[in-house]
């Protein structure tokens, strides 16, 4: 077969391949993709106006559509102040769309937010602080008012950022969990605590004050003294502190 013959097979052959072969199709970007916890929930949505609430990145954080939060990133938002426009609570998340940044990747996570100023500002926590000491007690073997705390014992509550209670109770000392929603305060336990053994009456202290705590349903803050009164559910002061 002559060289020209030879080229042309080869061509021939190469076209047969090439339509065999079709060339792939072209792959698409990454795009983001939706959190199956969130997806078709309607959330708790609060709309702000200009102003109202403002959202301090202190770091780039990841930009989301509306239709893809908490999947993957379509973006980043630099570091700045932000106003939050829209406010979308989903339970498990909180998202803020963010006025200044363009549509649609101007959704971020809440805890991408360093601070939040203003409305949305979180609401401190007036019973974080020193360690707050027991003066005084409900006993119900008084039945004539509040019990002092014995001498050369201290009764102490510490109220944690984290939402733990901690102190002493006398003997020991002890920790859980507690429940703040504006004047309402519980304390369900149960408690931890160590187990050392003291003397009868302090023992005795020991468990009306853990009695006490377990009953708590609210407060009232005197910040003059200040005072922290523990009340029931009666609205009867139980505990009462102070800080020194």
């Amino acid at each position: 077969m002559s060289r020209r013959g030879t080229l042309s097979v080869i061509i021939l052959a190469l076209l047969v391949l090439a339509a065999c072969y079709p060339p792939a199709a072209p792959v698409n970007p990454a795009t983001p993709t939706i959190d199956p916890d969130i997806y078709n929930q309607v959330p708790d949505t609060t709309v702000y106006e200009p102003g109202e609430c403002t959202a301090v990145l202190d770091a780039p954080a990841p930009a989301y559509a509306s239709n893809t939060l908490s999947g993957s990133s379509s973006g980043e938002v630099p570091p700045g102040r932000y106003e939050v426009g829209v406010a979308a609570d989903y339970g498990s998340s909180l998202w803020f769309m963010l006025n200044e940044v363009a549509a649609p990747n101007n959704w971020i996570n809440s805890q991408s937010a360093a601070s939040l100023e203003g409305l949305c500002a979180p609401i401190a926590n007036p019973l974080v602080g020193p360690a707050w000491q027991v003066t005084d007690y409900a006993d119900p073997r008084n039945t004539t008012g509040m019990t002092n705390v014995l001498k050369d014992t201290s009764l102490t509550a510490i109220f944690g950022a984290d939402h733990v209670i901690s102190g002493s109770a006398g003997c020991n000392s002890y920790s859980g969990a507690y429940q703040l929603e504006g004047q309402t305060l519980t304390i369900p336990g149960p408690l931890a605590a160590t187990a050392m053994a003291c003397a009868e009456e302090i023992m005795a202290q020991e468990t009306i004050f853990f009695d006490n705590l377990a009953a708590v349903a609210s407060y009232k803050l005197d910040d003059v003294a200040p005072q922290l009164h523990l009340l029931n559910s009666k609205g009867q002061v139980i505990v009462l502190l102070k800080q020194p």
